[in-house]
């Protein structure tokens, strides 16, 4: 999964609060991994991570 994809598709469901908590938790991984190898993005996805 490329980081220019992430944030449309992140974006794209953020109005369903439901699907956001089941994202939050399957993506928390994906996105640490992504973190680890690019801190830049921590600043992109404070807020999903917390």
């Amino acid at each position: 999964m490329s980081l220019r994809l992430l944030p449309a598709k992140l974006g794209a469901k953020r109005g369903n609060p439901k699907r956001e908590k089941q994202l939050k938790a399957g993506n928390r991984k994906k996105i640490a991994l992504i973190e680890q190898k690019n801190p830049y993005c921590k600043d992109l996805y404070g807020s999903i991570t917390d």
